[in-house]
């Protein structure tokens, strides 16, 4: 049987009219110099924060005062805790928007109330679409969303961080925050917004020589998807045997790539063998066919670009020749 709308409408309304209603406040949230009187029970509902506080012995052995004080960043404005308690009585979340979407979501999501996540999540989404935001910090963003499970807003946040990479890229945030899945995620978009694929490289190093005992395992994974065929064979030698030296797969690469830049100048219809065919079956298995361009093909693609607002040139090798079909303009 199908629940009653109207009555839950009407709970819900009396549920909300219970917050102005002293007699019946259980627990006070602190948030800088302003306090939030509520109702235990309510919270713990809504959020598994709350619920795994309350319930916990140390919290009821400890709290004599009834209060919860919220220091963590991403709970640090009255107001947006405001807007929280709102959607957690009532349900209405009308008060997200475009100025405080974000610190809503962050919020959200460290209280982990699942479905105010979803609506921030919609929010940005479709304000998005319309135009009408912009992403200041994608990284955080896309974590939180893959923390979440939520697809959409993860698609959103990477397509703005493949558009800024170059300038992403220069950052302490990429450096220190940025993980291995997301950065392995960016290195095989073709989208990348970058001025050619010695960047790309530059990019990986940096972020693993910030912590290099910790992420060095993922050097080879990582370089894999680099377009090593799209950078001078003297620049790859001075990344790889001078930073990777120790990784015997990147110092194996760099010399299978010393035959490829061989033979690339190969006309096409003298690309034949046992050599160059087990070339192609090694850089197969391994599948960094894309990344290397022994066989080059339309799957290749990387997009360049110099500054921002500048158009973009769609380069594709083909044979021996780097082809300029069409220009584009960059979002």
């Amino acid at each position: 049987m199908a629940a009653n709308k109207s009555y839950i409408d009407d709970f819900t309304s009396t549920l909300n009219s219970f917050r102005r209603k002293p007699s019946l406040h259980d627990i006070t949230i602190v948030v800088k110099d302003k306090k939030f009187p509520a109702h235990k029970v309510i919270l713990a509902a809504a959020s598994d924060y709350f619920n795994a506080l309350f319930v916990s012995d140390h919290f009821n052995e400890t709290n004599k005062l009834d209060e919860v004080t919220l220091e963590h960043t991403d709970c640090a404005s009255p107001d947006v805790i405001e807007v929280v308690l709102v959607f957690i009585y009532s349900g209405i979340s009308n008060g997200i928007d475009k100025e405080n979407c974000f610190d809503v979501l962050a919020a959200a999501c460290y209280l982990q109330i699942k479905h105010l996540i979803k609506e921030c999540s919609d929010f940005i989404c479709d304000s998005y679409k319309g135009d009408h935001l912009a992403f200041e910090n994608p990284l955080r963003i896309v974590k939180m969303a893959c923390n979440y499970g939520l697809p959409e807003l993860k698609t959103l946040g990477l397509t703005f961080m493949a558009r800024d990479f170059k300038e992403m890229a220069q950052t302490d945030d990429f450096r220190v925050h940025m993980t291995s899945d997301l950065l392995g995620d960016l290195l095989e978009r073709d989208d990348l917004a970058v001025s050619d694929e010695k960047m790309v490289l530059d990019a990986m190093l940096k972020w693993l020589q910030h912590s290099w005992e910790s992420r060095r395992n993922q050097a080879w994974p990582l370089l894999q998807k680099v377009r090593l065929g799209l950078i001078p064979i003297e620049d790859v030698k001075e990344y790889i045997c001078g930073n990777l030296s120790e990784i015997l797969e990147c110092n194996k690469v760099y010399y299978e790539l010393l035959e490829y830049h061989t033979l690339k100048h190969i006309k096409p219809e003298e690309r034949k063998g046992p050599l160059l065919q087990a070339m192609e079956n090694a850089f197969i298995s391994r599948k960094t066919i894309k990344a290397l361009l022994v066989f080059p093909t339309p799957s290749t693609v990387r997009y360049y670009r110099g500054p921002r607002n500048t158009e973009v040139s769609y380069f594709c090798e083909s044979g021996n020749t780097l082809k300029q079909p069409s220009k584009r303009s960059i979002i």
